[in-house]
């Protein structure tokens, strides 16, 4: 705090006794020390959100996102989309020399250009995958791990069989091995075919059919590699036929007849990201990067009463979206 001593206010002609000149004084030097108090705390609270430029619907999730990020978090949120090569220069014009606390960057290619602008400020991150190099101080995986969907699909569908599943070994080999884990645990079955594209997962999805029982249940991987539009048709008529549970991370599918999906909570994973930036402690190494907790549930209502499902009281409270009949 400034110190002002009798003797330099005497140099600068002001009569100590007279209380309107205190009064004026103080008036006057108030704004200055305030703004002097006030500046570098609120420049270290600030925060930049870094995310792509899309196009509509695909621009909700990261309205969403940001809502959820300026509801946890305390202090100011700047905003930043990106489009094209140029966004890293203007991204470090943008930061400058202000105290940032911290990016947070949505969506990989966001944390490609924050981690390239090579900017001194901790990056936290909402990603799809995280790569071994990229040293973010935290975030959160935009994926589900294995026991949300299947504690799901045991709560909405207690009479599940055997598990199937295609899958990618490239993609989803750490999803499938705790996917394993789980239903040993809970003593279910678990077949698994590998297949690395469509084809190969056509033959898979064949034989799954020729082979599943009724009340068996067939999880969907949400990957372009394995499933196209007609072969999820093929896949939910057989379904249909066989009574069998489907059920993804694509709300679309349930749309078209599967069970059930799960998937993103968008505004409750930028309240959890604007918490754990709020609450990061100065040290900047590599953080701890969270599986997706933060979800919502799309049900299929007349898939669940043709093949015999029973919702309780609690397992309908925990389903977000009804869809309607088809």
């Amino acid at each position: 705090m400034m110190h002002v001593t009798g003797k330099q206010f005497m140099q600068l002609g002001l009569p100590l006794g007279k209380p309107r000149v205190w009064s004026k004084l103080r008036n006057m030097l108030a704004p200055v020390l305030l703004l002097l108090c006030i500046l570098p705390a609120s420049a270290q609270d600030e925060v930049t959100v870094v995310y792509p430029m899309v196009r509509e619907p695909f621009s909700n999730v990261y309205r969403d996102l940001i809502a959820g990020i300026r509801s946890g978090y305390s202090g100011v949120v700047h905003e930043f989309p990106v489009n094209g090569r140029f966004s890293r220069s203007l991204l470090s014009a943008h930061v400058g020399s202000t105290r940032q606390k911290a990016l947070i960057a949505l969506g990989n290619k966001s944390l490609d250009i924050v981690a390239a602008a090579n900017i001194d400020a901790p990056i936290y991150a909402a990603v799809a995958r995280v790569e071994a190099q990229s040293a973010i101080a935290g975030g959160i995986l935009l994926e589900a791990d294995a026991q949300v969907y299947l504690s799901r699909l045991l709560e909405i569908f207690p009479q599940a069989g055997t598990v199937h599943v295609v899958y990618n070994p490239e993609h989803h080999q750490g999803l499938i091995d705790a996917a394993t884990i789980y239903l040993k645990r809970k003593q279910i079955a678990f077949n698994v075919v590998p297949a690395n594209d469509v084809r190969a997962a056509a033959l898979g999805f064949r034989d799954i059919v020729k082979k599943a029982r009724r009340n068996d249940a067939v999880w969907l991987m949400s990957d372009a590699t394995l499933i196209d539009a007609t072969l999820l048709k093929v896949i939910l008529d057989a379904a249909w036929d066989k009574r069998l549970a489907v059920f993804s991370s694509n709300p679309v599918f349930v749309k078209r007849g599967a069970l059930f999906a799960i998937y993103p909570d968008n505004i409750g994973i930028g309240q959890r990201l604007g918490r754990m930036v709020d609450q990061a402690s100065p040290d900047r190494g590599r953080g701890r990067v969270e599986t997706l907790k933060d979800v919502k549930v799309a049900f299929n209502e007349r898939t669940g009463n043709h093949i015999g499902v029973k919702l309780t009281a609690q397992s309908r409270a925990n389903i977000e979206l009804f869809l309607p009949e088809m």
